[in-house]
Parts: C-alpha cells; sequence; structure tokens
C-alpha cells in the first residue's frame, strides 16, 4: 500500500490555518469574558435606601426602607443590601441616617441593645418610672418587656406619737406595663441572659408614676406577678384596698399636683 506523502508546503498551510482557528477562538472567548464583566459592571442593582430621616433610637420598619437602583461599583463593603435584615434593627444612639442614605452597618444596632429613653414606647398622659430589682424579685429573670406586673410597697408607718412602727405593706398599682428590663451595667435583659436583673422600667400613668415616686421615698417598690398582672381581662378581686394605701402615702407628703375638678370650679 503507497503511503500519501504530504508535500511541506501543504502542512505549512495547514499548520498556519489552525493557528488562526485557534486565535479566533481564544479570541472569541476573552471577548465573551470581557462582554460579560463589562455588562455586570454596569447592570444596575437594587439597594434599600432610607425613605425618611432616621434620627438616633429609630427602630426601622418597612415604610422606612425604598430600594433604587444604582450602578454596581457603587455598593460599597459594610452596606446593607438585604431589606429583610433591616427589619427591627434601630439607629445606634448618637447617630443618624439621612433621607436617600444607604444603610451602613456601623450605624445600625440591635433594637434590644438600644441605650436610648427616646426608644420607650410610651402612651399619652404617661411617664416611664423605674423599679430596683435583683435575681429574687425579677423572679429569676422571668420578667421581660412586654409583660405586666402588679407593684406593692413595703415600708413602716410611724403613729403620730411616734412611739410605734407598723409595718405597711400593700398594692400600690395593678398592671403596670414593663417597657425596659436591664443589668447592672445598662444592658438589656432577655430570656438568655446571664445577668441579673437590676430595673425594670414600667409605663404608668402620671398619676400612678407619681405615687410610686412618693413611695419609693418611704420605703420599697416592689415587683409582683399575680393572676390579675398575666390575665389583664380576668375580673379577680382586689386583694389589697390601693385607695387605702394611696391615702396613707399622700398624708405623708405634700401633694403639690393639679386638681382639675377644683380649677374648673373656679
Amino acid at each position: 500500500m503507497k503511503k500519501l506523502k504530504l508535500s511541506s508546503s501543504f502542512i505549512q498551510r495547514y499548520r498556519l490555518l489552525l493557528t488562526l482557528i485557534l486565535t479566533l477562538v481564544v479570541g472569541l472567548c476573552g471577548y465573551k469574558v470581557y462582554e460579560t464583566t463589562v455588562q455586570a459592571a454596569i447592570d444596575p442593582v437594587l439597594i434599600p435606601v432610607a425613605a425618611r430621616y432616621l434620627k438616633s433610637g429609630t427602630v426601622i420598619q418597612r415604610e422606612d426602607i425604598q430600594m433604587i437602583e444604582v450602578p454596581r461599583p457603587v455598593v460599597l463593603e459594610g452596606v446593607e443590601k438585604d431589606p429583610e435584615l433591616l427589619l427591627g434593627q434601630a439607629v445606634d444612639t448618637y447617630n443618624a441616617i439621612a433621607e436617600g442614605s444607604l444603610f451602613y452597618e456601623a450605624l445600625l444596632i440591635p433594637k434590644e441593645e438600644l441605650h436610648d429613653v427616646s426608644a420607650f414606647p410610651l402612651l399619652e398622659n404617661e411617664a416611664a418610672v423605674t423599679i430596683d430589682a435583683d435575681i429574687k424579685t425579677s423572679y429569676a429573670n422571668s420578667i421581660l418587656p412586654g409583660h405586666q406586673i402588679d407593684l406593692y410597697f413595703q415600708g413602716y408607718a410611724t403613729q403620730a406619737d411616734e412611739s410605734e412602727k407598723r409595718v405597711l405593706y400593700g398594692q400600690l398599682v395593678s398592671q403596670a406595663r414593663v417597657i425596659a428590663v436591664r443589668d447592672s451595667t445598662g444592658k438589656n435583659i432577655d430570656a438568655q441572659s446571664d445577668k441579673a436583673t437590676s430595673v425594670i422600667v414600667v409605663a404608668l400613668a402620671y398619676e400612678d408614676a407619681d405615687l410610686v415616686q412618693r413611695a419609693k421615698f418611704f420605703g420599697t417598690v416592689l415587683p409582683m406577678v399575680t393572676y390579675g398582672s398575666l390575665n389583664p381581662e380576668s375580673q379577680a378581686e382586689d386583694f389589697y384596698d390601693i385607695a387605702k394605701m394611696r391615702e396613707l402615702l399622700y398624708q405623708k407628703t405634700i401633694d403639690v399636683s393639679l386638681v382639675k375638678e377644683a380649677l374648673e370650679d373656679e
């Protein structure tokens, strides 16, 4: 059988053609990679920005977030890009976020770590009152924000001639709303905290807040968990005469509160 003999010129042309084809393929691949890279840099991405000015202590809600398109290179490190992760976070103390600004992670903290009285959920005509507590009176750290508790007074009453001291104990306020619980360093207490409760903050109507603050001068105000505090809708009978307790404490102090009925009569 005769062998096919290729001329050297044919082999050279074949090698040249193969080289051109390979060069073309590599060039096309390189161009495709370049085009994809450029397109990725040009294509806009959606990121969350502040829909309004958010002051220190603001807990971010869905209405505080709006989405805008920006070129991908604008998205910097340290910017929160997921709007769902923003919900429930708070603007850190002494910081603020301008309208239209990106949400920088350095300006945000979990709302549980917020140390700002402006974040207390007070209603109209309510005051925030602190109650000293410890591991015992907090029911082993079981009293948490959102709970309702009763407040009791424990102290002494002295006879008019100061001849005898008598124990004075009874209920001051029922169903006080707990709005914050802190340890001795001011950090928030939750169910997983390993430190003991030091302060319980409750929201009280002005009249109740006034009574509790007066009571602190004469004895101790204690948190108490009762069936009535756990079940606000219940019709449980009162064991203590709150009106009598109020009268006894007010007899020991000077009342400078405004009496609306007297003003109206004038």
